[in-house]
């Protein structure tokens, strides 16, 4: 039989390595275009497999499948996973990896052509498996550039699987015709990114950096990753000698805050955060319009400005039932570039702040799959309910940890709070911090309510500090605002809470001044302490309502570790169940 197309090595192997969730590809003996050693078999690649096996049975090889999602997950590396599963259960299969050039993978051979030749004669070159309705051939493909694919790959006798950005120009041309399953691929987990980073290529040259950085507290000379080197002093300094896994760690999690769940994202913020961070500043929007276009059309999976879509917002499917056309969420990628964007509008906009706030909350809520995003809006308004209330205390509720390191918090409405833990309703001075290091200079002694402006204040959206001089006691709440019933932080909260903490106890000291009979002095002055409270606030009343039975709070990595090193809290964790917005 002439298929059209020239021989190449056959051989394919899928080999499982042990301990790990990675699978080696070997002997593929074809050049794809991009080097694939080895692919992290995600929990969401399994069911995808079973989702397009089970679509392509289900509709006798008509129609097809369309996988999108977030930009930088991993779906053309699905294309290569769902590749070999195909050809272990002896499939013919027609594999693109950049919609130009096509390899046939028919009985024990490999055959290649380009995809013009497939183009100009269509099915004469394709082999027919047998003159029946239910046989197929399978195409898997991927596109890299604004175009459809060619008529060939998604005709019959071909059930096309097309992973795709979430573009319709690169799908439209047949989606019309097929009627294809529109699918979607998650965002990662965390425990997924650590594993992912180490199938990375830069990651051994990252690791022996680490190790020597970890031995003797200096990188090589010639380490590529500077960016790592200042992250590292920043949180360890001198006088902290971390493991180099706990390096490791460190360097994950400070990526996942700025950039969320994309592994394209973290993995970049890893090896060079400081790029990262620029090309994810440039991409901030210029007008509040321009956002409202982008988050409007990536929620209808429409064409989209790919710096506003792909940079800052991110894109999660929502599965309906089996089978069936997924939906989407769309929010800001992470905490960071919520905040980040949220400064920038408004100070584009300087309108008085609650006013476009409201605005902004009305306008998002007409789009269902951006009610995350609305939300993000709220922050100032709870910033002014909460520094303008007055009489009383506010009504807390106690919450409970899993005994986990990072521990996981859940209401325990059963324990009652502790008679000397209220937090009193009294109208308090806002004061804006642009960094740490200018709290020192704005303390006041009971009514201050301390909002960073710096977007880059991770794990905390404002501070109240109560002072009781007399006492040589300072009282340091972290306020969390939320609206959905399960949120994380940032480890480098911890950090920046001990900065909080060493700067209140300057103070209180500055009030003691030593005595010159030390020994009645420390009869006399009690030890200067900083108690950590940590609130969630969470808004009950209005569209906004938040959760209540099943509110959640997930710590960030390393806080067993941080809570000896930074002395960022004790075991008192509280909700405040209750707030008028």
């Amino acid at each position: 039989m002439d298929l059209g197309m020239s021989s190449i090595r056959s051989g394919m192997e899928l080999r499982r390595l042990p301990h790990l969730s990675v699978w080696k590809l070997q002997g593929l003996g074809v050049d794809c275009g991009k080097r694939v050693t080895s692919v992290l078999v995600r929990d969401s690649y399994l069911s995808m497999f079973d989702t397009v096996w089970a679509e392509a049975l289900s509709q006798e090889g008509r129609g097809g499948v369309i996988i999108t999602g977030q930009p930088g997950i991993g779906k053309t590396l699905f294309n290569y996973y769902l590749l070999v599963r195909l050809l272990q259960r002896r499939q013919v299969v027609l594999f693109s990896p950049d919609g130009m050039r096509l390899f046939l993978f028919y009985h024990d051979g490999v055959y290649a052509l380009p995809m013009s030749v497939l183009a100009g004669r269509g099915r004469d070159v394709l082999p027919d498996p047998i003159s029946s309705s239910k046989l197929f051939l399978w195409t898997l493909f991927d596109i890299f550039e604004s175009r459809g694919p060619v008529l060939p790959l998604v005709a019959d006798p071909c059930f096309p699987v097309q992973t795709t950005l979430p573009d319709p120009i690169r799908y439209q041309t047949w989606e019309e015709s097929a009627t294809p399953l529109l699918t979607g691929l998650p965002l990662w987990t965390r425990e997924e990114l650590a594993a992912g980073l180490r199938c990375q290529t830069k990651y051994p040259i990252l690791m022996e950096g680490l190790e020597e950085y970890c031995a003797y507290g200096e990188f090589p000379q010639s380490f590529p990753y500077p960016s790592a080197l200042e992250l590292l002093e920043e949180r360890y300094g001198a006088d902290e000698v971390p493991s180099a896994d706990d390096a490791l760690d460190y360097l994950l999690d400070v990526a996942i805050e700025r950039f969320g769940y994309s592994a394209r994202d973290v993995f970049g913020g890893v090896f060079n955060f400081e790029d990262a961070i620029r090309v994810h500043k440039s991409a901030f929007p210029y007008s509040y319009a321009q956002l409202q276009e982008a988050v409007s059309s990536l929620a209808k999976i429409r064409s989209v400005d790919d710096s506003i879509a792909y940079e800052i917002l991110a894109l999660r499917p929502v599965n309906k039932a089996p089978l069936r056309r997924v939906g989407w969420d769309v929010d800001f990628k992470s905490d960071w570039v919520a905040r980040n964007v949220i400064r920038k509008l408004s100070l584009i906009e300087p309108e008085d702040l609650d006013t476009t706030s409201y605005r902004h909350i009305s306008s998002f809520q007409d789009i269902p799959q951006a009610r995350r995003l609305a939300e993000r809006f709220l922050e100032p308004l709870v910033h002014r309910s909460l520094a303008n209330c007055a009489g009383g205390f506010w009504t807390l509720t106690k919450m409970k940890p899993n005994g986990a390191d990072p521990p996981h918090f859940t209401l325990d409405r059963d324990s009652p709070v502790p008679d000397d833990v209220e937090l009193i309703r009294v109208r308090r001075d806002i004061i804006e911090l642009k960094s740490i290091a200018d709290l020192s200079a704005h303390l006041v002694d009971n009514n201050g309510y301390y909002i960073p402006v710096d977007p880059d204040f991770p794990l905390f959206d404002a501070i109240i500090i109560e002072l009781n001089r007399a006492k040589n006691l300072a009282v340091l709440w972290i306020l969390q605002i939320s609206t959905s019933r399960r949120h994380c932080g940032s480890s480098l909260g911890y950090l920046k809470i001990r900065e909080i903490t060493e700067i209140l106890k300057d103070e209180l000291k500055e009030d003691h001044p030593r005595n010159k009979n030390r020994a009645a002095h420390v009869q006399a002055t009690p030890t200067p302490s900083v108690q950590v409270r940590y609130l969630v606030v969470v808004p009950t009343h209005g569209p906004w309502r938040g959760p209540s039975q099943d509110l959640q709070w997930q710590f960030p990595q390393g806080w067993r570790q941080s809570k000896e090193w930074n002395n960022h809290g004790d075991n008192d964790y509280y909700l405040s169940d209750y707030l008028p917005v």
